[in-house]
């Protein structure tokens, strides 16, 4: 589902509107954690008794709910064009299990450079992500119930105290979420924008179901009108629901004037300060707030430590998705370019290339980098259980230290994953801008 929904930002934007539209859906997300910490820091069997009689039952049902409503109102309001009425495409397409792995094999091998090294970041990163997700609750509420253990406890009395000290932890957590839909809603208006837009024009935008067709000359222009040009008309990419694509020609462009909104925001970002180096900044943040684990000793600070987890959250929901889907469209663009070129020349042959198609599949891409998000968590699993192993009490026991060197172990592989994102080159307009 992630990877769709990223695909249909991909299909529904050019590459200068990437970012923006990732920061959106980073937003939303930040708006859905904030919800769902509130639901479930409240009593729901109690207000919501028809969806479970325990809390974690109810928070699945009514999670499940939404999701479905959600999910539901896409699918019915999200637009594509008719696959049936593109041009066919040159490649022919194998059908079965074993020609799915063998596209799988030949996407991995022909992924570009930039989206190989946004996976490798990805795939530590998520290995210092995961233990915080999972255990960060149980880190908080050992920290409230040490000091008030007792050794004639009961069951019971132990129960209800770290039934306490959950709720506590889930605040923490809704801190963090707040910061982090804050941070998410802040840091666009600050970082640099990675791509530019080139031949786009803001008075007639292009979408994923524009028609296809060749536009009528345009009329004579009078002395007093704006100047304009005749530029081919770009689309964006619809690779990843299985469409080609084709390109109308003679669009007219008027040169787009910034509002003020626009200058005002333009005048807020901050020179040099990239997606990719706020990125970088986020894993060195989140990397020392888990070697600062050795330091608290407090509930209080812990949850402090959380919401400053925040920030680096907000980029860890921004950042590779905006990367990834910038690159794909920018590579999307450059094809077409290239099919215009063809077309103007009269070659309407060859109009697809087999290899940069294959290249381009916005899903496949996506499905990729779901892989280098999802398999170090399974690394991440057993690393934690031989810690716990070796490490942890019993809950009536206090003194228990072994969540807190899961997350200083995260914090570890969060450091080689700030390593590959130092290594990431930035992209040619950045440079540019900073030339």
């Amino acid at each position: 589902m992630q990877a769709s929904i990223r695909a249909f930002i991909v299909d529904g934007a050019p590459a200068h509107q990437q970012e923006t539209a990732n920061a959106w859906a980073s937003r939303i997300v930040g708006i859905g954690n904030v919800l769902g910490y509130i639901a479930g820091y409240l009593d729901l069997p109690k207000h919501l008794g028809f969806l479970g009689k325990e809390q974690f039952q109810a928070l699945c049902a009514f999670a499940s709910i939404v999701l479905s409503a959600l999910i539901f109102t896409s699918v019915l309001t999200v637009k594509e064009r008719n696959p049936q009425d593109e041009p066919p495409s040159n490649e022919d397409y194998e059908t079965g299990i074993l020609s799915f792995f063998k596209q799988v094999g030949q996407s991995i091998k022909r992924l570009p450079a930039p989206i190989r090294i946004v996976c490798q970041v990805q795939f530590f990163n998520w290995m210092g992500w995961f233990p915080f997700l999972f255990y960060i609750t149980t880190y908080i509420g050992q920290l409230y119930v040490d000091p008030k253990l007792r050794p004639d406890m009961t069951p019971e009395e132990v129960n209800q105290l770290w039934g306490r000290a959950t709720r506590i932890g889930t605040f923490a957590l809704l801190v963090e979420a707040v910061v982090s839909l804050s941070a998410n809603v802040l840091l666009p208006f600050l970082i640099m924008p990675t791509y530019k837009p080139t031949t786009s024009t803001p008075t007639d935008p292009i979408t994923p179901t524009t028609p296809i067709g060749v536009r009528a000359p345009p009329k004579l222009q009078d002395e007093n009108s704006r100047p304009q040009r005749i530029v081919p008309r770009r689309t964006t990419s619809t690779y990843s629901a299985g469409m080609g694509l084709s390109t109308e020609l003679g669009q007219v462009e008027s040169d787009p004037i910034p509002s003020f909104f626009q200058r005002i925001a333009n005048r807020l970002h901050i020179p040099g300060f990239t997606l990719r180096r706020a990125w970088l900044l986020a894993q060195l943040l989140f990397a020392a707030c888990m070697f600062s684990t050795f330091f608290i000793s407090t509930p209080f600070a812990a949850t402090v430590m959380v919401a400053i987890v925040g920030v680096s959250w907000s980029l860890t929901l921004w950042a590779p998705f905006a990367l990834i889907s910038a690159e794909i469209s920018k590579r999307d663009e450059e094809r077409r370019t290239k099919h215009r070129q063809q077309l103007l020349n009269g070659n309407t042959d060859g109009f697809y290339d087999e290899h940069d198609h294959e290249e381009a599949q916005a899903g496949i891409i996506l499905g990729l980098h779901n892989v280098a998000v999802s398999a170090p968590q399974v690394i991440a699993t057993l690393v934690s259980s031989a810690v716990f192993k070796a490490l942890q009490k019993p809950r009536s026991v206090p003194g228990d230290v072994s969540v807190a060197w899961t997350l200083r172990l995260g914090g570890i592989a969060v450091l080689a994953s700030a390593f590959y994102t130092w290594k990431m080159r930035e992209s040619v307009s950045e440079e540019a801008d900073e030339a």
